[in-house]
């Protein structure tokens, strides 16, 4: 029985799982290997979306002391009007950050297409907010700010990436066990369940 929380809610779990099975799942299917090839079995955790997401949590303190300090170090040389976007990119980016990393942990580690769906849409917002603050020229980066945020970038980026590559797997294994389910449906349909309790020759059997 899966006990594990669920932070989003029916509609909008709902709408990330027909998103993702509209993108990643096939409509062909097959049911000549249905007795050599049961879905539901394999494991499709992705590790190396794991690892990376596992050291993104431990790098993002460092990253949020980094930012904060170097801000204040070139708050002074900053045009104005960049000074309240970077201050507006850095509280955007660490609530955003937070969701994202919850809902890639509870969506891989529980094998659950909504969340990992939501992790991966809230990557896009975040790989262009630190190509903004990384490359932009009024965002005057140094070289302790560079490298934060391109070794930051380059974690969120692979994690965009491994995430389409688990929520496709995940996606494709949901659909082939739904076709899979409608498959024995139509099966028991069309041979129904003889129960005479009269002869215990017969329970449990098919007509």
């Amino acid at each position: 029985m899966d006990t594990a929380p669920r932070v989003l809610g029916p509609q909008i779990r709902q709408a990330l799982s027909d998103f993702s099975t509209r993108i990643f799942s096939s409509t062909k299917f097959g049911y000549d290997n249905l007795q050599t090839q049961m879905p539901g079995s394999e494991v499709l955790t992705s590790l190396s979306l794991q690892i990376s997401m596992y050291f993104n949590v431990y790098l993002f303190p460092f990253w949020f002391i980094t930012y904060c300090v170097m801000l204040e170090v070139k708050y002074q040389y900053l045009e104005g009007t960049f000074r309240v976007i970077l201050i507006a990119i850095l509280i955007l980016y660490t609530l955003v950050e937070i969701i994202r990393l919850y809902l890639g942990y509870m969506g891989n580690l529980h094998e659950k297409v909504p969340e990992l769906a939501g992790c991966v849409l809230l990557s896009i917002p975040q790989i262009l907010l630190l190509i903004i603050v990384l490359a932009h020229p009024l965002s005057k980066p140094l070289p302790m700010d560079g490298a934060m945020n391109a070794i930051l970038l380059c974690l969120v980026v692979i994690e965009f990436f491994t995430g389409i590559a688990a929520l496709s797997a995940m996606t494709k294994q949901r659909a082939t066990k739904f076709r899979l389910n409608q498959f024995i449906d139509l099966e028991n349909m069309a041979n129904p369940i003889i129960d005479d309790p009269n002869n215990p020759h017969t329970v449990g059997r098919y007509s």
